[in-house]
């Protein structure tokens, strides 16, 4: 007579919810007899395909006291030959045809990743990603934001004479009321002196312009209540997604260094890796997936960013009204008199 008190699960990256493994997880149960040495253990043996697939919050993220967890790498393993060592490495070798340092992380480093089915496909962390640097002053800078009471995803973004951005600086907070978004804007809009900085254009969806039938007022209506001039952009996904996709299109400068026309400063720690892993949406190849949510936020900033059509220029000037409104267009006409007045009383 035996008892089952041992499990087995080679490829459980197949098992596709945590629901599952842990209806399985409560299957082994009963005591155990006496003096027979046995214990209960599941061993789930796989390959991190996907981050965001349960194993890695259950198992990875979070620290388990029951839990004995396990990386090896293709160098543990003494079944493979010469040739398929060379392969595994191409992906790690810049001067191969087959470089795909995303895919080498999970192949050959067994870290959890998207080595296929990532909708940014062309965004590598050696092209995107740079180091700080201080932003001069005569670059334009633009503020986008997604906002919702489960998140706020706000970035800075610099351009410089040659229509090349730079991601800066991020705010990702969840649970605030607009007007506490607004104050946390505002707080980080900051150089180091602590001055504010001069900001071209603040983007913001249309969608957050639409007005509260209890109070009138929309969520742009109270940020701008704190004297932040937001201009509404796009939110059309599949528009979003075409632009942005250009924008992070890889190319060689004159120096043939590879590069982009956005790049992140590695201090942008979650919209680096939230472009880096969201994936395609299963039903339009099109537009990323809203699934897993949480990535979505960040992503969804830097579209708004790009439907905005931001360029190079001079030092910004902080405006009072957003750019292109009418209250704008009034106040710029009614400074063209005032001078043209002033000139004809001089003349």
């Amino acid at each position: 007579k035996g008892v089952l008190c041992w499990v087995w699960l080679e490829e459980a990256y197949e098992l596709d919810t945590e629901e599952d493994f842990q209806t399985l997880d409560e299957s082994i149960r009963g005591e155990l007899p006496e003096g027979s040495g046995l214990w209960k253990q599941i061993t789930l043996t796989y390959n991190p395909w996907v981050n965001s697939h349960w194993t890695k919050t259950r198992f990875f993220d979070k620290q388990d006291p029951d839990a004995f967890t396990l990386t090896t790498t293709y160098r543990c393993n003494e079944w493979l030959d010469d040739s398929d060592r060379k392969l595994i490495e191409s992906l790690n070798d810049k001067s191969s045809p087959a470089y795909d340092p995303e895919r080498y992380l999970v192949v050959g480093l067994g870290e959890y990743g998207i080595p296929g089915g990532a909708f940014f496909d062309d965004f590598r962390r050696d092209i995107h990603v740079c180091n700080p640097f201080k932003i001069p002053n005569d670059w334009r800078r633009y503020v986008t934001i997604d906002y919702g009471r489960d998140m706020l995803a706000a970035y800075w973004i610099a351009v410089d004479f040659h229509n090349k951005a730079y991601v800066y600086r991020e705010i990702h907070k969840p649970g605030l009321y607009a007007s506490e978004a607004a104050e946390l804007l505002l707080a980080y809009n900051k150089d180091s002196n602590g001055n504010p900085e001069k900001i071209y254009q603040w983007f913001a969806p249309n969608d957050l312009d639409n007005k509260n039938s209890q109070t009138g007022k929309s969520t742009l209506d109270i940020l701008r209540e704190y004297g932040i001039p937001f201009v509404k952009v796009s939110n059309r996904k599949v528009d979003g997604c075409v632009c942005m996709r250009e924008w992070l299109r890889p190319y060689q400068d004159e120096q043939e260094v590879w590069t982009a026309p956005l790049t992140f400063f590695t201090t942008c720690v979650n919209v680096i890796n939230s472009i880096s892993s969201i994936q395609c949406d299963e039903k339009d190849p099109n537009i990323f997936a809203d699934q897993p949510h949480e990535l979505t936020h960040s992503v969804t900033a830097i579209m708004y960013f790009t439907a905005g059509r931001p360029r190079s220029g001079k030092e910004a000037t902080i405006e009072k009204y957003p750019v292109n409104s009418l209250e704008y267009r009034v106040q710029k006409n009614l400074e063209k008199l005032t001078k043209k007045s002033r000139r004809t009383s001089d003349w």
